[in-house]
């Protein structure tokens, strides 16, 4: 991934390393568009990290469309049984969000750049401004992708979005709250969380150090958030699990806190 330009398609994991799976596609574009180090490399070196007050900008992005990005994904597309017109529809809609977006943020490059030298500056403000409205572009979007579907097609969908959120699920409080989430298991479910987070920090500098691939990277992070949220639910009572099961619905043929979402960038 080397910019915005000249790109037609990325195709990324749902799931990336630490970054919930709504943000990582945009919060990437935007570190690409206004140099931000990585993730592993501000954890090896804290001393060339932006100030905090310069990511405080960043903090209200909520991520992308997940509906429509769900929805574009071929095999969601085919669980849910989309028509051709259905297909077409949200590779249509997908675009136009991508340019809008994409436009946005170029047409602010110059305040992004400027905030990381003047970090408290206005491009502090661009960046407060920039994410609500790609707020505001994710919530329109999500509704218009939704109004290309079925009743029992958002049903489904709905579930496999919960399903794809693994572990995370457990950290909604919403969900805590139907599942009925004592306080014992709350504990050890932020333990479990917080071990994976580790252990994926741990192949995150692996990576970046070039002693494991990248893609054995990614299948031992999946690896690790499988058996971090398998864990979870055996933590659950019979009652729970019941309430879990019909929340989540029956599982697809893929494993959907695994999808690579794609993002097409082609005006």
């Amino acid at each position: 991934m080397k910019g915005l330009a000249n790109t037609s398609r990325r195709e990324l994991p749902c799931a990336a390393w630490t970054l919930p799976a709504a943000h990582f596609v945009r919060f990437v574009a935007i570190l690409l568009l206004v140099g931000l180090p990585s993730h592993a490399e501000t954890a090896e070196a804290p001393s060339k990290s932006p100030p905090s007050s310069y990511l405080d900008g960043l903090a209200a992005y909520r991520g992308h469309p997940f509906s429509l990005f769900m929805l574009h994904n071929e095999a969601v597309a085919k669980e849910l049984g989309l028509s051709a017109k259905q297909n077409a529809d949200v590779h249509a809609l997908i675009k136009q969000y991508a340019r809008e977006t994409r436009d946005k943020i170029r047409s602010m490059k110059g305040l992004l750049v400027s905030a990381r030298k003047d970090p408290d500056g206005p491009g502090k403000k661009a960046l407060q401004d920039l994410s609500a409205t790609l707020n505001d572009a994710s919530d329109r979007y999500d509704a218009k992708s939704l109004q290309l579907i079925d009743t029992q097609q958002r049903g489904r969908l709905e579930q496999l979005k919960f399903q794809s959120r693994g572990l995370l699920l457990f950290l909604d409080p919403g969900v805590c709250k139907e599942l009925a989430i004592t306080s014992a298991q709350n504990e050890q479910i932020l333990k479990n969380h917080s071990e994976c987070n580790q252990k994926t920090a741990e192949i995150g500098v692996l990576v970046k150090s070039r002693k494991m691939a990248g893609n054995e990277g990614v299948k031992a992070v999946y690896a690790l958030r499988r058996e971090a949220r398998d864990r979870t639910v055996s933590l659950l009572t019979p009652a729970q699990r019941v309430t879990l099961d019909k929340m989540l619905g029956p599982k697809p043929s893929f494993e959907p806190s695994e999808l690579v979402l794609r993002e097409v960038l082609d005006p």
